[in-house]
């Protein structure tokens, strides 16, 4: 009988070998050929010949993605939950789980207008002229009062920049 066709269905044994090493985290196949019924005086040599079979290989990635989707999900979230609950837990985490939470709702406030009128944005995303832009206004903010000795050391031409071919392209494709 031709296998090929059908080398992506698993025998009961192997489907049980990829449930119990995926329930203990993978970490001896040995022991998860065991539990799943090969015998013990085989069971080394077929947990690590099971390991390098593209179908078993692909059985454990599938069932990985499906615990963390169903009971990896759960725990999460009652970590989450347990988190914003507990009140000896810092104020200062419980409210980053609380903004992690309304953001992975879709409830994620407007960003801050900047002194151009644009909207601030992660710096990967931004043009090679709004980080100089960004440069230039921290620069400014940390500039000494004026009076102080020491504004004269750091007045620095506030000429801008020409735009150049890359000024609408992201700061990564420029570098």
């Amino acid at each position: 009988m031709d296998n090929s066709r059908n080398s992506h269905v698993l025998t009961d044994l192997q489907r049980a070998f990829v449930a119990d090493f995926v329930a203990t985290g993978g970490k001896n196949a040995t022991a998860s050929a065991r539990s799943a019924g090969y015998s013990a005086d085989s069971a080394r040599q077929e947990g690590w010949r099971l390991l390098r079979k593209p179908s078993i290989q692909t059985a454990i990635q599938r069932e990985r993605a499906r615990a963390i989707d169903t009971e990896g999900a759960t725990r999460a979230w009652a970590v989450i939950e347990g988190i914003l609950d507990d009140v000896k837990v810092p104020y200062g985490i419980r409210f980053e789980a609380a903004k992690y939470i309304m953001s992975i709702a879709g409830h994620v406030p407007p960003r801050e207008k900047t002194e151009d009128g644009s909207r601030d944005k992660p710096i990967e995303e931004m043009t090679v002229s709004e980080l100089e832009s960004l440069i230039r206004r921290h620069e400014r903010a940390e500039e000494p009062a004026v009076g102080s000795s020491d504004a004269s050391a750091t007045e620095t031409s506030e000429v801008e920049p020409s735009p150049s071919e890359n000024d609408e392209k992201p700061a990564q494709a420029a570098a």
